[in-house]
């Protein structure tokens, strides 16, 4: 699970509270959050509606997060 302290259209808390329940009925849940102080936007993902500095720091998270799902 991938969040972002600086996402102004969420409350993160809700998000930890469904990945403790998803942990305490067994499932392997790994969490990465963006710090608020990196001030990254909603969108982590669109290269169009992004500056560079926004897809280089998420990406690699995202694409990491991913890999280690599927080995």
């Amino acid at each position: 699970m991938i969040t972002n302290a600086a996402e102004p259209r969420l409350d993160n808390r809700f998000t930890y509270q469904l990945v403790e329940q998803w942990r305490r009925h067994g499932a392997s849940v790994e969490t990465f959050e963006f710090p608020s102080s990196e001030g990254l936007p909603h969108d982590l993902i669109d290269p169009v509606s992004n500056p560079p500095a926004v897809i280089e720091r998420s990406y690699p998270v995202i694409t990491k997060a991913i890999l280690r799902s599927t080995a």
